[in-house]
């Protein structure tokens, strides 16, 4: 059966933006930007703090803040999120360099994500040999698997030799597609079908 432009134009526009760009359709899943310390979904040990303070805050009057010197096997920052319901998914945050990481001394920050409550653990990106500087944007798309995912962690680990060592973070945020429900499928189906016979009926 062939269908007439007013059909295909009919089609498009019910299901057409299942094909638009990712980013125009996200959401947010989760943010935070520290204006209330540290957040309940967030778990710290060593000398990960929330200050408050020009330098450690990208916006408000708040930012996470490490400084060394870091105990073995780093200082950790862990945040239990849940992105069950969305799919895409890319991290959002702000960071900032305060005093340099030196990679001959093995100062560095990473940051991974884990697919499984913290079983297992995925890098992301790794923040060394870096000079003291400003406020720098970063965005990281995270693999499928973390798509739909209420075990879904990001941890920061830092380790760091001297006082003298220190970064900032702020403004993370968790974006992503709402994956529609089953029945808002069937409703975009039906009404296809509903439009091809209109059309059928009067072409």
């Amino acid at each position: 059966m062939k269908m007439s432009g007013r059909l295909l134009g009919a089609v498009f526009l019910v299901f057409g933006f299942g094909f638009w760009p990712a980013s125009l359709l996200a959401s947010p899943v989760w943010s935070t930007g520290f204006e209330g310390g540290v957040p309940t979904e967030a778990v710290a040990n060593g000398n990960w703090h929330v200050v408050t303070s020009d330098q450690a805050a990208h916006s408000g009057t708040k930012g996470l803040d490490i400084s060394g010197a870091t105990t073995f096997g780093g200082d950790v920052l862990v945040f239990d999120l849940s992105s069950a319901g969305f799919t895409g998914l890319i991290v959002n945050f702000w960071s900032k360099v305060r005093g340099g990481l030196e990679s001959v001394d093995g100062d560095s920050v990473r940051l991974e994500w884990s697919p499984n409550d913290g079983t297992d653990w995925e890098p992301l990106t790794v923040f060394s040999g870096l000079a003291a500087g400003d406020w720098f944007p970063n965005q990281f798309s995270l693999p499928p698997s973390a798509g739909n995912n209420p075990n879904l962690e990001l941890r920061l680990v830092a380790t760091l030799g001297t006082s003298g060592d220190r970064m900032a973070f702020d403004d993370f945020s968790l974006s992503g597609v709402s994956i529609p429900e089953p029945i808002t499928i069937g409703l975009l189906a039906f009404g296809v079908l509903i439009t091809a016979a209109h059309y059928r009926r009067f072409a």
